[in-house]
């Protein structure tokens, strides 16, 4: 079979036939329900799609990762009327720790169809034949693999050399920000408190530092969420169209509440999004705010974590 990327869905509906299709044409798929400590409440979307989902369980079984993580991870008949529980999602990069269950792939004949893993932001669709591509296309799929990344890249007369201390980078400013403008944001509990944050709460310099950039603050792809009492950590990645000039391994700049890691691509494995067109690369941001959501915060509290638990000495909020 040939492996492809898929484009996330500009709409719900496009998402939902696309759900169809694979439970159309898969025997089974999987998920993995996520929890921190035997304590952690799941959220109440995570609990409604276990009730939808019940009836087409095969298998179950129940794990405890290194870092004291319990995972449940369990097979479903595939059923068209399981789409009830797809509902609950806006888009694929939905289905992510901790408002949804993670980890969806889909089976055939014992095979994997199609797997996504939406914290880092990877998805890979398997296809066997030209009159599958087509059916795939008709129903609105993207495959960014194969045609996406054909786009011309030959932008140099719209690159522009910005420097923020020892940092110098070059970067393609209105790519960045159409890039930007095309991001849909999911609906979990701390992607929209982060999202209401930078709306409401930035200070002049930060969104001085992020507009010079052409980067919209609140899509930050967030891979991590911690929350401690009243804190909430936040940790992910920005991208931009470009890359960095003076090669050096790090630099690190504090702004406001932020620090931003730059790091020179040519010193490590880098590896996007596979959806993340040719040319973009990412800087790493962390920022520790305040919940500004007016409903209750459903984040697993890490306060209430002993200190000699292995997860607890590796996040703790500082």
């Amino acid at each position: 079979m040939n492996q492809y990327t898929i484009k996330d869905f500009s709409n719900k509906e496009s998402c939902l036939n696309f759900v169809d299709y694979l439970l159309n044409n898969s025997d089974l798929f999987s998920l993995s329900f996520i929890k921190r400590s035997e304590n952690e409440l799941s959220t109440d979307t995570s609990d409604d799609i276990s009730k939808i989902l019940e009836p087409y369980i095969v298998m179950e079984e129940k794990t405890v990762n290194d870092f004291g993580f319990i995972i449940r991870y369990i097979e479903y008949k595939s059923d068209k009327n399981a789409i009830k529980a797809f509902e609950k999602a806006d888009c694929l990069y939905d289905w992510k720790y901790p408002e949804f269950p993670s980890n969806l792939s889909f089976y055939k004949n014992g095979e994997c169809v199609f797997e996504i893993d939406a914290q880092n932001r990877w998805n890979k669709i398997y296809i066997e034949n030209e009159t599958e591509e087509k059916e795939l296309e008709s129903i609105g799929v993207l495959f960014t693999g194969r045609k996406d990344k054909l786009k011309n890249n030959d932008n140099a007369a719209n690159m522009s050399v910005l420097i923020f201390d020892e940092l110098k980078i070059s970067i393609d400013v209105n790519k960045t920000k159409n890039y930007y403008d095309n991001i849909r944001l999911g609906k979990s509990q701390d992607i929209r408190n982060y999202e209401k944050f930078c709306i409401e709460y930035l200070s002049q310099q930060e969104q001085k530092f992020f507009k010079t950039l052409g980067i919209e603050p609140a899509k930050l792809d967030i891979s991590c969420s911690i929350r401690e009492r009243d804190k909430i950590f936040v940790g992910g990645c920005y991208y931009f169209y470009g890359n960095l000039l003076n090669h050096i391994n790090e630099t690190v700049i504090n702004i406001g509440r932020f620090k931003f890691e730059f790091q020179n691509t040519d010193s490590y494995d880098y590896n996007p999004p596979e959806d993340l067109e040719e040319g973009y690369t990412y800087f790493l941001a962390s920022c520790t705010i305040p919940w500004v959501l007016d409903e209750e915060c459903k984040l697993f509290d890490i306060g209430n974590i002993p200190e000699e638990n292995i997860f607890y000495k590796y996040f703790r909020i500082t």
